[in-house]
């Protein structure tokens, strides 16, 4: 069965007993308890007492009563008229049955658990309810002066001094002695009614206080059964606080780990990444060396080639001039004998014609204008093949120059790109480990934040139990203080009893 509605069961039971077992209680009990817990989620002994108030305005509409309330086993000891009412329902208060005035014929009502605001000692019974006497209950003490009117007649003296000047007759006097012998009946009468009433008085009172301890001790038991459920369930939420934060602290790990495997894993990839990236690297550098040195064995093969087609071009044109130069040589050897002639010739006609004409300056002219030699035209030739011969070397070393500088311009703009990689990985990395490092410190920021709710919630629980505890023991100790006040008698209560106790004195002396 469940606790919670266990405790419910047996404080219906409770105010069932107090305020009667009926089915129009049952029914209001059992709405106001509903209201009551949908309002709140855990019950204190104040919210009980204000749950009794709320039920003792509902079962009495009729009774305005506008002041605090409680029916609980201490508050039944106390002074106040309201709260000392009856263990029965309020409305159908039981009136017990008294017996009859043998003097005025009227009921003498002597019931304890009237309710009336009038005066602080009308809840305590007065002295004409315990000692019956001849006169009506109401006219025997004043409310103004708290005097007798009418007092009882001393028959013991009066029957010693009867008649003593003999002014009475005899019929009269027997009369009047008869009278007296009925009216002692009827005393002794009284006085065994009083005597039955007062033992049936004590029974009740017995009998009450026992049920009043029943109550209290039930009561208790009840308080004890509420604080030994607000035990458990305070121990039962420690153990689910302990399980959830033991869950909480398996999820975390397994988060955490997960994370772990996870920047393990990307670290891993990295790694492979970088090491692929070292592998390519130093492959494309060894293939590019191979490339540089085939391509450096294929410049010197060409050179070698060129070297060897040079000189071979250079023999056969040695070996062209040799044949050439002998060619000229015949050709100038007959060229000479020809321009010997030609110029004997020449000068034959120049020397004729400068007979003829005698003009220095022409002569001069025509002895400038000397025709070319053969040491001329070699000369030339050399000349010719020289520059051509610088301007192949020249053209060659362009080249070689050229396809350095391209290669150079290959080998920095592979260097740019390896070293513009190794730039982005850097910052990837340093990207990463700031954001590894700024995730480290959210995740230890909100641990600490978590961390320093539950210390919070730790010392609010502690000075929630410690104010729950100092109320507990307060509201106990005020109880006993008021159980031990209530118990006490006042002054004036002192004195009323005092009063009964020797007035009660004499009646069993003079019987």
């Amino acid at each position: 069965m469940n606790k919670k509605k266990q405790a419910l069961d047996e404080l219906l039971d409770g105010f069932l007993r107090k305020f009667g077992d009926s089915r129009e209680n049952r029914l209001i009990i059992s709405e106001e308890i509903e209201k009551f817990m949908n309002n709140r989620a855990k019950i204190a002994i104040r919210d009980l007492d204000e749950l009794e108030e709320i039920l003792l305005y509902k079962l009495n509409p009729s009774k305005n009563v506008f002041r605090k309330f409680s029916l609980s086993p201490i508050d039944h000891y106390s002074r106040d008229p309201i709260r000392n009412s009856p263990l029965g329902t309020l409305k159908n208060i039981e009136y017990r049955s008294s017996s009859r005035n043998i003097y005025t014929d009227k009921s003498t009502h002597n019931d304890s658990s009237l309710i009336s605001h009038n005066s602080r000692l009308n809840h305590k019974k007065r002295d004409n309810i315990i000692f019956p006497t001849d006169h009506v209950p109401e006219d025997v003490y004043s409310k103004t002066t708290f005097k007798k009117k009418n007092p009882m007649p001393t028959l013991k003296n009066n029957r010693v001094n009867y008649d003593q000047w003999g002014k009475i007759l005899k019929a009269e006097s027997v009369k009047y002695q008869k009278e007296i012998e009925i009216y002692m009946k009827k005393h002794k009468e009284a006085k065994l009614d009083y005597s039955l009433q007062l033992s049936k008085q004590i029974e009740e009172n017995n009998k009450k206080r026992l049920e009043l301890k029943a109550e209290r001790d039930s009561e208790v038991e009840f308080l004890g059964k509420i604080v030994n459920n607000y035990e458990l369930e305070k121990e039962q939420k420690k153990f689910f606080k302990q399980q959830l934060m033991l869950k909480q602290k398996e999820e975390y790990e397994k988060v955490m780990l997960e994370k772990a495997n996870k920047m393990n894993q990307k670290l891993q990839t990295m790694r492979s990444d970088k090491e692929l990236l070292n592998k390519t690297y130093v492959e494309n550098q060894k293939e590019e060396q191979k490339k540089q040195e085939i391509k450096e064995k294929q410049i010197k093969d060409i050179e070698q080639e060129n070297l060897t087609n040079a000189k071979q071009k250079k023999i056969e044109i040695t070996e062209r001039r040799v044949i050439d130069s002998q060619k000229d040589l015949l050709h100038l050897e007959n060229a000479q004998v020809s321009f010997g002639e030609n110029e004997n010739k020449h000068r034959k006609l120049v020397y004729a014609k400068a007979l003829i004409a005698h003009d220095e300056d022409r002569m001069m002219r025509l002895l400038k204008n000397k025709p070319k030699t053969l040491k001329d035209y070699e000369n030339e030739a050399n000349m010719k093949e020289q520059q051509d011969l610088l301007l192949t070397i020249q053209e060659e070393k362009i080249l070689k120059k050229k396809k350095i500088d391209e290669s150079k311009k290959k080998n920095e703009e592979i260097t740019k790109i390896l070293e513009k990689q190794m730039k982005d990985n850097l910052e990837k990395k340093q990207e990463f480990m700031k954001m590894v490092k700024e995730q480290g410190e959210i995740w230890k920021n909100e641990d600490d934040d978590v961390i320093e709710k539950q210390r919070v919630k730790k010392e609010m629980n502690k000075k929630r139990q410690k104010e729950i505890r100092d109320t507990l023991d307060r509201q106990i100790k005020e109880k006993e203080q008021k159980l031990i006040e209530d118990l006490q008698f006042t002054p004036v209560e002192m004195k009323i009893n005092k009063n009964i106790y020797t007035s009660a004195v004499k009646i069993l002396g003079e019987n």
